[in-house]
């Protein structure tokens, strides 16, 4: 009635350009179809193993190569089902026919779709990492590479800050012309502690970086990084 068979194939490529990047994936899935008959499905995926710039490349001419071998293995396996298959009569042919197109209209496409998400995801996952693989490599075959990325880092945060934080205080509140001395007071001490933060986090920045230059002093000569205080 309900039986299915899932037979997956994993396909590794040896001695051509890019074998090391990717693998096929051969996926046959066979649902009984009344009592004598057979629907399979069958699915080729490129699952990456390492990130490359030549993803769509690589998978459409995998697939386009690979498709002819696995049709005609397909179409081998009809014949030698056929020729080994019992003659019906007219009765049972026409309700295997009628068991075959009310299956083949309750059929969900749901296993199609989640199929294709996996394949998504895969890819994915192997470009994220890949991407982790080569910040690593950098980062210990070159200090500066590390002490560069935190310092990017810290800097982004303190436009970050600096963004959050400016917009509130400097942003003009109705008729300038009419400002009280109270409010010019207040305005000038947001701005004196917008001040007072950037130095601190200026401070905080200096004793990082040369934290990290005396600490990777061995490593090689190594460019100072200077912080000019342009409040």
């Amino acid at each position: 009635g309900n039986d299915k068979c899932v037979l997956a194939l994993t396909v590794d490529a040896h001695g051509i350009p890019y074998a090391d990047v990717f693998a096929v994936e051969v996926r046959l899935v066979a649902r009984r179809v009344g009592v004598r008959d057979l629907m399979v499905d069958v699915g080729i995926f490129v699952d990456f193993k390492k990130s490359s710039m030549l993803k769509s490349q690589i998978r459409q001419g995998t697939i386009t190569e690979s498709k002819p071998v696995y049709l005609s293995l397909f179409e081998a396996i009809k014949e030698a089902c056929e020729a080994n298959a019992e003659p019906l009569d007219a009765s049972e042919a026409e309700e295997e026919e009628e068991e075959y197109e009310t299956l083949v209209e309750e059929e969900p496409e749901v296993e199609s779709r989640f199929q294709m998400v996996i394949c998504r995801a895969r890819e994915l996952k192997s470009s994220v990492v890949g991407c982790i693989a080569r910040i690593k490599k950098e980062t210990v075959e070159r200090p500066l590479f590390r002490q560069i990325q935190i310092a990017a880092g810290l800097f982004v945060a303190l436009c970050f800050l600096v963004w959050v934080i400016t917009p509130a205080t400097t942003e003009p509140q109705g008729d300038l012309t009419h400002i009280s001395k109270e409010e010019l007071d207040q305005f000038r001490q947001q701005m004196d502690d917008v001040k007072n933060e950037i130095k601190e986090m200026r401070v905080v920045l200096e004793q990082i970086l040369s934290h990290m230059q005396e600490s990777h002093h061995n490593s090689g000569p190594q460019n100072d990084i200077v912080i000019e205080d342009e409040l």
